[in-house]
């Protein structure tokens, strides 16, 4: 009897530490990954986040999709503004928004948001996720910009607000603006089991992510009478947002990124739209077997798109600053788009098919 439940309780305790998974940088995000996310805008009233603690099933089998998205995973040097992240390795693009980022074996860094870097990378996603692990990312300062000019009148004017009743009369001109962000994220790995979505089920970790962001504006206002006020003063408009998030990762190699994502309110409850992985990019066709030929590279003066069994699809030109060039829908399967008048340099070329594959190149027009 003994010997039995000596095995018994070796044999739980085996299968036990088995069922839970390790998500490492390796299943998440890599270049060529195309993520298919839906929103769903009703549920959250249904969506239960469970508590803590292992061998849990969270079913969201019920979830609709009211918007879908497909984000491709890109390499930065082939991305507009890539030039300005010598440290990314990755960029996440998703409706013409360009997310640079670092990603390691520690984690995922982003690095900036298009043309708009970050003071201080700021921790998207912490490697590896298992079970009971714990990272704090910050203070971290990654917001510090100064605006001067007419637009720091205006700006305090459109809240009603004279640079004399900002500093009690002791200061008179607004010269300098200076708004910055400080982000301390907490992720925790807090449970594990199995997570049931319309597109299947998957072995998954819940990480919490505990985010706290606080944004505070001065104005330098100059005394004209005895330069002795003449410093920084603090507008009203600071804010401290605190907010609370449960995502569920897997190491699935369908998965490429959350599964799940919920936002909850100060009590716990659920709260907005409830974001998950979705099939719509396997829903359509097999993209291997549609050819998108862009050509001739380089170009000289205009740039032939065959979409193959494609019938529409969303055409845009983007330059190298960013600046969207050209912006047109095709109806047919052959395009041709014109580039006589444009100056020599590097493009960005992107075409979103209506069966949702997404096409990313780089154009050189000599």
């Amino acid at each position: 009897m003994k010997k039995y439940l000596i095995n018994f309780f070796v044999t739980f305790c085996f299968l036990n530490v088995n069922a839970q998974i390790t998500v490492t940088d390796v299943n998440i995000a890599n270049i060529g990954d195309q993520i298919g996310q839906s929103e769903d805008k009703n549920s959250f009233t249904l969506i239960d986040v469970g508590t803590a603690g292992g061998n849990q099933i969270w079913d969201f089998s019920f979830l609709q999709s009211d918007q879908s998205v497909i984000s491709s995973v890109e390499s930065p040097s082939m991305m507009p503004h890539g030039a300005s992240y010598p440290d990314a390795n990755i960029c996440i693009v998703t409706d013409n928004e360009f997310i640079y980022a670092e990603k390691n074996t520690s984690g995922i860094y982003v690095l900036g948001v298009d043309d708009s870097t970050l003071q201080q990378s700021l921790l998207l996603l912490p490697f590896p996720l298992t079970y009971g692990s714990s990272v704090t990312d910050g203070p971290v300062l990654f917001l510090d910009s100064v605006v001067s000019g007419p637009a720091v009148n205006f700006l305090l004017q459109s809240q009603g607000i004279s640079p004399y009743m900002l500093t009690g009369g002791l200061a008179h001109i607004a010269d300098t603006l200076n708004i910055q962000a400080e982000g301390t994220a907490n992720y925790q790995v807090d449970a594990w089991g199995e997570v049931i979505l319309p597109m299947g089920t998957f072995e998954a970790l819940r990480l919490k992510i505990d985010r706290s962001t606080s944004t505070n504006i001065s104005i330098y206002c100059i005394d004209t009478i005895t330069g002795a006020n003449s410093a920084w003063y603090p507008l009203p408009f600071g804010d401290v947002d605190n907010e609370i998030s449960y995502q569920w990762y897997s190491n699935n190699s369908s998965a490429k990124y959350f599964l799940t994502e919920v936002y909850v309110d100060s009590y716990g409850d659920p709260e907005g739209n409830i974001v998950f992985l979705d099939n719509v990019v396997s829903k359509t066709q097999d993209f291997s077997k549609i050819d998108v030929n862009v050509f001739p590279i380089p170009v000289k003066n205009k740039v032939f798109i065959e979409l193959g069994e494609n019938k529409k699809a969303d055409i845009k030109l983007i330059d190298i600053n960013g600046k969207l060039m050209f912006n047109a829908t095709s109806l047919t399967n052959n395009y041709i788009l014109d580039m006589t008048n444009y100056q020599s340099g590097n493009y960005f070329l992107y075409i979103k098919c209506q069966n949702g594959q997404q096409i990313n190149k780089k154009v050189v027009l000599e």
